[in-house]
């Protein structure tokens, strides 16, 4: 990146796409969701995530009652609700609350052309935080 004491330009979206850092952001296949480390939230997010895969898994093959789908759904939804009140303590925070959206987002929403602008950034700016920070896991 470009820093104030010199002239170097700032790399393109396509050159950031193409580079290391930014490989992981420009595969087509869906990103690991996971996040190594021993914080709570990063725990929780990865429980979340494996939860809701083993759920859409579940559900599949068992006839569910309405009740255990509630008990099962309200487990990660416990997360959720933690992920949004509880502020990040650091950056393997952050990235496990980036994973944590996009798995949820990638289960319920495939395409992104009925998004207005302001919804496309922010979901861009997701998968870049999922993108530069992955590296720490």
């Amino acid at each position: 990146m470009a820093s104030a004491s010199d002239n170097t330009p700032a790399p393109s979206r396509r050159q950031f796409f193409s580079s290391a850092a930014g490989a992981g952001l420009a595969a087509a296949g869906p990103p690991i969701f996971t996040v190594a480390g021993t914080t709570a939230m990063v725990e929780a997010c990865n429980y979340a995530i494996n939860h809701t895969a083993w759920m859409d898994q579940r559900v599949s093959i068992e006839r569910w009652s309405d009740a255990r789908f509630a008990l099962e759904a309200g487990k990660a939804e416990a997360v959720f609700i933690r992920a949004i009140n509880e502020p990040s303590k650091g950056l393997p925070d952050l990235l496990a609350k980036a994973r944590l959206s996009l798995s949820d987002r990638d289960r319920f929403c495939s395409d992104t052309d009925e998004l207005d602008n302001g919804e496309r950034l922010s979901l861009v700016v997701v998968r870049e935080v999922v993108a530069l920070l992955g590296g720490m896991s």
